[in-house]
């Protein structure tokens, strides 16, 4: 190119010789794109948009592997060529021998530039992929089809110290939020009253409103009992630690949530570097869940009722989530009678503790293929996970073999 510096065309005509090093076959069909792709490095270095150094630490650790490859695919295919190959190969040891301290720097040089390279990849991928899925929700869908846009929308613009802020990606995110909170979709009150995805949220008129949809829902008490406590109303925390353990059911919104989030990125693809099930997995479990430490706080076996407190970890020992069963057994072994009741919850703490230590679901294709099924047919979390063990072969009762620390076991948890 006319405008170049003169060093970019002699480093070039050097590279170009460089080259000569690779087979014939090799060459004929790569020589013109790597020396394009080497002239376009050092148009950056001459930018400023690269260090110096770049030609070494980049390029090559590149060339030798390239040059090693393609001689060692030469020597199968043409055995004449062994002796070439291998005063190469003495050559190339000696080198590294001589200069094995400089290689050692450029190689750790050239490892965290890959490293950073692919980072930055992976989140502009990301990025992609969000914005694919928020523009392909309908605007005018419901109430849901907001909620699920507003995450798609806030993820697209969310920014770090790989990509900059996108306002105008995260201003869409708040009107679709706005839209689902006007439309009253539960999984949207939920996040507004748990941790708000968007810019702007009324977290006590998000409760209010999941407590009317919902009153006897012990998740949504959890939410009221962590309002009182924040405002110190002791009241208001004892009236809702009543209504938790009078709830018929404990479902949070968070699976309901990452359901909705699979669907809905069926109507995209996603790049082939971006696992779309891990990510939104990562989103629901970030922004969807309840504060229990509260419920964990109220219910202290010294100042605690211990009737309520033994029904509010039954109650959510049979939720639809993991962390309300972890809490609901923690609680209910807590307070729970000597003898029968007792060996019950153990039982059952056993069989969680079974669960949790085989969650590989989504290195599986097949148990993840049954977590997706049961997720996106509104089972929950627990049933979607358990979905995913049955599809490996695991039982759901744990073996005679496992066996609890006694600490995990013990009342004074």
């Amino acid at each position: 190119m006319s405008g170049d510096p003169r060093w970019i065309g002699r480093l070039d005509a050097l590279y170009g010789l460089a080259l000569c090093l690779y087979p014939r076959r090799f060459r004929s069909q790569w020589e013109a794109p790597m020396r394009q792709a080497f002239r376009d490095r050092c148009r950056e270095i001459a930018r400023g948009q690269r260090p110096p150094t770049a030609l070494l630490t980049e390029l090559l650790p590149d060339f030798a592997i390239g040059l090693g490859r393609e001689r060692f695919h030469a020597l199968v295919e043409d055995p004449m060529s062994k002796r070439h190959v291998l005063l190469a190969m003495l050559v190339l040891l000696a080198a590294t021998i001589a200069m094995h301290d400089r290689i050692g720097i450029a190689g750790n040089a050239a490892l965290d530039w890959w490293k950073a390279y692919r980072a930055q990849a992976t989140a502009e991928a990301e990025r992609r992929y969000w914005n694919d899925l928020a523009r392909a929700l309908d605007p005018a869908g419901t109430p849901r089809e907001h909620t699920v846009a507003a995450i798609a929308w806030q993820m697209a613009g969310d920014g770090s110290a790989l990509l900059p802020t996108d306002e105008g990606a995260r201003e869409r995110a708040q009107q679709a939020f706005d839209a689902a909170i006007v439309g009253a979709d539960p999984a949207a009150l939920w996040l507004a009253a748990t941790d708000c995805p968007v810019q702007r949220c009324d977290g006590r008129a998000a409760i209010a409103g999941l407590q009317r949809a919902a009153p006897d829902n012990a998740a949504v008490g959890i939410l009221a009992l962590a309002q009182a406590a924040g405002s110190g109303d002791s009241a208001a925390k004892a009236q809702a630690l009543r209504g938790i353990a009078a709830a018929r059911r404990f479902h949070s919104y968070d699976a309901d949530l990452l359901a909705s989030l699979l669907g809905a990125g069926a109507k995209v693809r996603a790049p082939s570097n971006v696992d779309a099930d891990s990510l939104v997995v990562g989103v629901a479990m970030a922004w969807a869940l309840p504060d229990v430490i509260v419920l964990d706080e109220a219910c202290r076996p010294v100042a605690a009722d211990a009737d309520t407190c033994r029904a509010i970890g039954r109650v959510l020992a049979d939720g639809n989530s993991l962390i309300s069963r972890i809490v609901g057994h923690k609680l209910w072994n807590r307070f729970a009678d000597p003898g029968a009741d007792r060996l019950e919850v153990h039982r059952r703490m056993r069989n969680l503790h079974w669960m949790l230590a085989n969650q590989l679901l989504l290195l599986d294709p097949s148990a993840r293929k049954r977590w997706r099924e049961s997720l996106l047919a509104g089972d929950g979390e627990v049933a979607a996970l358990q979905a995913g063990l049955e599809a490996r072969g695991i039982p759901l009762e744990a073996p005679d073999t496992l066996k609890l620390d006694p600490k995990l076991l013990s009342p004074e948890r």
